[in-house]
């Protein structure tokens, strides 16, 4: 199919300026040799060795890293091939090897080698013999979600529970139906009463779009006709529809939320929340234990984008899996099955670029339609806006933009993040309109610093670790936020922007491919050669395990679809009490995306559709040097080009006066209930730290032991004076030790 879209573009002449100008100039690019190191360890003496190197290249230096500084350089044309390092400090050490040709230079990474010495070994073995602290063996308390969410989770199973038994170690609230089928006992636990509509039963976690306009939790699902069909519908919901003997389970059509399932022949659970499948699955006598290397890959890399999320369909606990992007769950007289959404189709869809126009005007009426809904709304009072200096919150505020808004319902939402300048783009973009800063009363509820850990740690256990303190649960009524979330996963490339004009984008093998992405964050990585392997492996399955074309699409899906999912689903709405709305949840949005990956290589999509919902929006800096270079670059590519507009420049206004007085108001109208203390600073994170890794260490397998125990002890050991982050570490070894406690029999 790319040969013929590619056929169909060269023989367009002005298609194919167009590509070739959207692609830049990437083509003439230096190709990276290829040569292999090899590292052992002889007591404290390192040898490196390389091979397969073709003259005329030669060795020009050896770089010896240890915990990712470099600690010694070699420099010398044509060097041996065989090198070795007598290391005299404990730490995780690879070597770059730079090569040379005339005036070209190329660098390696050799995979990571861990050396320890006697007495740091003989200090870890004490430590595993210290009391072990009763306050860590205790079972993490579920967290039921908060309206509009539930919990639900469905068990078919040949023996008869306990319900009771059961109930008392759920919430309160916690509620459960019973029937038979096919000679098997069928449960449904949920924290609010089913929906009984037409003969089926319903678990409806969310809020969706359905007949233009919003339902929102339980009680409005009543108003769908074929609740069924919620597994092509947008939104951000969770769902479990019973018909007879039938049950259908699955989330929004862009995988926003989470399903968990375990399944075999004599027992199956299905769950939207992974604490609560863990629960139910440890009262059966089942042998349950850790899968030691999925666990592995997540504690290779405690930094980093890519590391900040479960990257894995495959749970840390086995046989626990996510449902996949484009699949819901099918049980029909107790055979489970897997079943396609028509997201399968609509990718397998054959794609003209001279159609390209005809679905991009298609993507902007989606995205038109996905906001003058939360408009058109009778139960929306308040239409709160994020307006931001990134490209996907620009889509949404040039399609609000279109909105006669009759009501007064809008409301601009900009913050002064630190992180970012957006604060200099946004307040100049609402100046261009006037709209009102955000003034909607709220009421913050917040908890204590211990109590809150526990909330965070049951909402996203074994998902997402990149998470500071417990915010609190914000409420405001009848309002909805206007987010350009998702846009990173549906309308643009994300975390393989810097890939797509790089060499590893030709890379066909998913373990060749993540071997030179490991490798190349080296200065990153935690742990020694296994536990690379491991990160490898785990990474590997899971691109060849996700829907794409090519093994970057597919790493891209797994990146996006995962990590969006983590920022935007349910648990985000256990701190925003107000329903989270994203426009750019498009069909077709989406189809582009995918369709003009590998042709556009870069923004293009979101600059024309921008240009099509408000060519004004279109000139408007943004606030990262890399989308305005990028913009300057393709602007004359993009479609629905207004003359007028082409070479306007706009004097902005950049008077905040309104935007801080309204910050004044806000916190007039804004009650917080008062705690003393919601969050643990860094020391007292560190020294719960150190005890709860040593509590891992005495409950984990050996073969985990093996692989993390020195290299995570010599990393707690190092940080103990500095400033380092601990936070993603601190969650991922609490979220090991909570899955440990709760399947421990």
């Amino acid at each position: 199919m790319k040969e013929k879209i590619k056929k169909i573009i060269k023989n367009n002449e002005y298609l194919y300026s167009l590509v070739k100008k959207v692609r830049g100039e990437v083509n003439n690019m230096l190709e990276k040799e290829k040569y292999d190191i090899k590292l052992s360890l002889n007591d404290n003496n390192l040898k490196v060795e390389v091979s397969n190197l073709q003259e005329p290249w030669f060795i020009r230096g050896y770089y010896l890293y240890k915990d990712g500084n470099i600690v010694k350089k070699i420099v010398k044309d044509n060097l041996d091939s065989i090198y070795n390092f007598e290391l005299k400090e404990d730490g995780i050490y690879f070597i770059k090897v730079y090569i040379k040709n005339g005036e070209n230079m190329q660098s390696t990474n050799s995979s990571p080698i861990a050396f320890f010495n006697n007495d740091t070994r003989e200090k870890f073995e004490k430590l595993l013999n210290k009391k072990e602290e009763k306050k860590y063996r205790e079972k993490l308390d579920l967290y039921p979600l908060r309206p509009p969410f539930q919990d639900f989770a469905l068990v078919i199973t040949n023996d008869e529970l306990d319900e009771k038994k059961i109930l008392k170690n759920l919430p309160k609230k916690f509620c459960f139906t019973k029937s038979n089928i096919s000679n098997q006992n069928a449960y449904i636990f949920s924290s609010n009463e089913l929906v009984d509509k037409d003969n089926s039963k319903i678990a409806f976690s969310g809020f969706c779009k359905y007949d233009n306009d919003i339902l929102i939790g339980s009680k409005e699902i009543h108003d769908m006709d074929k609740p069924e069909e919620l597994v092509e519908a947008i939104g951000n919901f969770t769902f479990l529809v019973k018909k007879e003997n039938d049950f259908i389970i699955g989330r929004d059509y862009f995988a926003t939320n989470s399903v968990y399932y375990y399944n075999t022949p004599e027992l199956t659970i299905v769950s939207n929340e992974y604490h609560l499948l863990l629960i139910l699955l440890s009262e059966f006598n089942v042998n349950l234990e850790i899968d030691d290397d999925i666990a592995i890959a997540n504690l290779c890399f405690c930094k980093g984008q890519l590391f900040e999320q479960h990257l894995s369909k495959k749970m840390e606990v086995k046989g626990v899996n996510q449902l996949p992007i484009e699949k819901y769950i099918l049980i029909k007289d107790g055979k489970f099955e897997l079943k396609d959404t028509s997201l399968v189709d609509l990718l397998n869809k054959e794609f003209d670029m001279k159609d390209y126009e005809t679905l991009l005007k298609q993507a902007a009426k989606e995205i038109m339609d996905n906001i003058e809904l939360v408009y058109n709304s009778e139960k929306i009072k308040n239409v709160l806006v994020d307006v931001t200096g990134g490209t996907d919150s620009r889509v949404v505020f040039a399609g609000v933009t279109n909105i006669d808004d009759k009501e007064n319902k809008t409301q601009i939402h900009t913050a002064d993040d630190k992180r970012t300048n957006d604060i200099t783009i946004a307040v100049p973009l609402n100046n261009l309109y006037n709209f009102k800063y955000d003034i909607i009363p709220e009421s913050i509820e917040l908890e204590k610093a211990e109590d809150g850990q526990k909330i965070l740690r049951s909402l996203n256990m074994g998902t997402y670790y990149y998470i500071t303190r417990y915010i609190g649960r914000r409420d405001a009524d009848n309002t909805v936020r206007l987010m350009g979330g998702g846009g990173e996963a549906i309308a643009r490339p994300y975390y393989t922007k810097y890939l797509l004009h790089d060499e590893i984008s030709k890379i066909n093998d998913s373990r060749d491919f993540m071997r030179e992405f490991v490798h190349r964050r080296m200065e990153k990585c935690l742990l020694g050669e296994n536990g690379i392997k491991s990160c490898i492996n785990v990474f590997g399955d899971e691109i060849d395990n996700t829907i794409g074309d090519s093994v970057l699409q597919k790493f891209e899906n797994t990146y996006m679809m995962l990590r969006s999912g983590s920022h935007l689903n349910h648990r985000g709405n256990q701190t925003a009490g107000f329903i989270e709305w994203f426009p750019i949840y498009s069909k077709t949005t989406f189809y582009l995306k995918m369709k003009t990956y590998d042709l556009f290589k870069g923004n293009k999509l979101v600059f024309d559709l921008i240009q099509y919902l408000n060519p004004v929006m279109s000139i408007m800096p943004y606030e990262k040097k890399e989308n305005n270079d990028e913009y300057n670059r393709i602007k004359d590519t993009l479609l629905n080009q207004e003359p007028r507009l082409k070479n306007l420049k706009i004097s902005l206004n950049t008077d905040d006066t309104n935007w801080r007085e309204s910050n004044i108001e806000k916190e007039k109208v804004t009650k917080v209930n008062k705690v003393r203390k919601t969050s643990l600073n860094r020391d007292e994170k560190y020294e719960e730290l150190s005890k709860i890794f040593i509590y891992l260490m005495q409950n984990c397998s050996e073969k985990l032991r093996k692989e993390v125990g020195l290299p995570l002890f010599h990393l707690i050991e190092q940080n103990k004076d500095s400033k380092e982050d601990i936070n993603l570490l601190y969650n991922k070894i609490f979220s090991l030790v909570d899955q440990i406690n709760l399947i421990k029999k």
